[in-house]
C-alpha cells in the first residue's frame, strides 16, 4: 500500500473548502483537545506518512484544535510526542540533516543528525526542556528517533493550531523519512522543570591561607521532576586553589525539592575572586557565582546576613563586590558557561 502524501491531501481538501464552506478542520482532528491525555496523530486524523524527496522539506502538517481560553500556561501545558524514523541516503555526502517540528510557527523539536561520510557512523543530537541534551551515535543509516518537548507558549492558542513536522538538508541527504501515526500531542496539567541555583560562602572576607567553603543551594522551581542534574564550577581571579572535586551530579530533584553541595578552597594570595558554579540538567541551564575577598591582614567584621550570596541575575552580590565588578562577573560566567557547555557536549560526541 502506498503511503499517503497529507501535503498534496490537505492542499486538495483546501481547494474544495474555498468553494463550498471549510469543512478541513473536522477532517484533521477529533474535536477539540479539552481535557488531559495523549491524543495521537492516528486521532487528529493523521496517518503514517513516509517523506522523500521534496515532500520531506515541505513536511507534514497535523492539526488539532483547542478550546476558548486555551494557553500553555497556568495548569495547561501542550507537549509534542515524535516519533519518526530518518533514512540517510546511502550515497549521501557529508553535512547535516535537521528533523524539525513548528507549532505555530514557533520552534518544537530539532534533532540533528550529522554525516560524515559514506560508511562512518551518523551522529545526532537533540535538545528538549524533558530530557535535556541528549547524545547518539549509530553505525546504521536508518535511524530510529523518539522526542519529547513542551510546545512553546507562543505556539498555542485556542481554537485551530498546526504542528508541522519536516526536513532540511545541508550537505547530506535522506532517502526517507517516516513520521508514524503513534506520535502524539499530549495535553498535561504540570509545565517543565526549571533549576535556580543560589551560591554562598562561609566567610567572603579571608585572610591568605584561610579555608573557604563554597556552598550551592539547587531547587527545582518547576512544575515536572528534573534530572540528569550536574554542578561545577570554575575559578575567576587566582586568589583561591580548589581543594575540591570539580564537579558532583545527583539524578533528579522533584518539583519543590532543593538539594545543597559544598566545594572547597583555600586563599593562595590576596586579592578579589569570584567561584562561578554552572548547573546543567535535563530541563535547563543556569548559572550563579559568589565572590571572595582575600587580604594579607585579619579578616574584617562579618558581612551582614545575605551578603555572600550572589546569583546569576545580579541582583544581590558580596559586600567585597563594586557594581562594576558585580557585572564583569556575571558577565564572566555567561561566557565560561556558554565554553563549558560547548566542551562537555564535544566530549561526548567524541570530537
Amino acid at each position: 500500500m502506498r503511503p499517503i502524501d497529507l501535503f498534496r491531501t490537505a492542499a486538495a481538501l483546501a481547494c474544495c473548502a474555498a468553494a463550498a464552506g471549510s469543512v478541513v478542520s473536522s477532517l484533521h482532528a477529533a474535536g477539540p483537545i479539552s481535557s488531559h491525555g495523549r491524543y495521537s496523530f492516528a486521532r487528529l486524523g493523521s496517518p503514517t506518512v513516509v517523506l522523500r524527496g521534496p515532500a520531506a522539506e515541505r513536511g507534514e502538517t497535523v492539526t488539532f484544535v483547542l478550546p476558548a481560553g486555551a494557553s500553555a500556561r497556568r495548569g495547561s501545558f501542550y507537549i509534542v510526542d515524535l516519533h519518526a524514523r530518518v533514512r540517510i541516503a546511502p550515497d549521501s555526502p557529508p553535512g547535516n540533516v535537521y528533523l524539525m517540528a513548528e507549532s505555530g510557527g514557533y520552534g518544537s523539536a530539532q534533532i540533528a543528525f550529522t554525516v560524515s561520510g559514506k560508511g562512518r557512523a551518523v551522529e545526532w543530537t537533540s535538545v528538549g526542556a524533558i530530557n535535556g541534551v541528549e547524545h547518539h551515535r549509530s553505525t546504521s543509516r536508518t535511524i530510529d528517533v523518539r522526542f519529547s518537548n513542551y510546545l512553546p507558549y507562543k505556539g498555542i492558542h485556542p481554537g485551530r493550531n498546526t504542528l508541522a513536522v519536516f526536513v532540511r538538508s545541508f550537505g547530506a541527504r535522506i532517502a526517507a523519512a517516516t513520521i508514524y501515526s503513534d506520535s502524539a500531542i499530549e495535553y498535561v496539567g504540570s509545565g517543565p522543570g526549571r533549576l535556580v541555583a543560589r551560591a554562598s560562602v562561609n566567610h567572603p572576607r579571608v585572610k591568605v591561607g584561610s579555608p573557604v567553603v563554597a556552598t550551592v543551594q539547587v531547587r527545582n522551581a518547576g512544575g515536572s521532576p528534573v534530572h540528569k542534574i550536574r554542578v561545577s564550577w570554575m575559578l575567576i581571579g587566582v586568589t583561591l586553589t580548589p581543594a575540591t572535586k570539580r564537579a558532583v551530579s545527583f539524578r533528579a530533584l522533584r518539583p519543590g525539592e532543593q538539594q545543597f553541595e559544598s566545594f572547597r578552597f583555600t586563599a593562595r594570595t590576596s586579592g578579589l575572586s569570584q567561584i562561578a558554579f554552572l548547573v546543567s540538567s535535563s530541563a535547563n541551564q543556569t548559572a550563579t557565582q559568589v565572590a571572595v575577598a582575600v587580604s594579607r591582614t585579619a579578616a574584617a567584621a562579618p558581612p551582614a546576613p545575605g551578603a555572600a550570596a550572589a546569583s546569576a541575575n545580579g541582583k544581590s552580590g558580596s559586600a567585597a563586590w563594586t557594581a562594576a565588578g558585580a557585572a564583569a562577573a556575571v558577565a564572566a560566567v555567561g561566557a565560561v558557561s556558554a565554553i563549558l557547555f560547548a566542551r562537555r557536549r564535544g566530549k561526548r560526541s567524541g570530537r
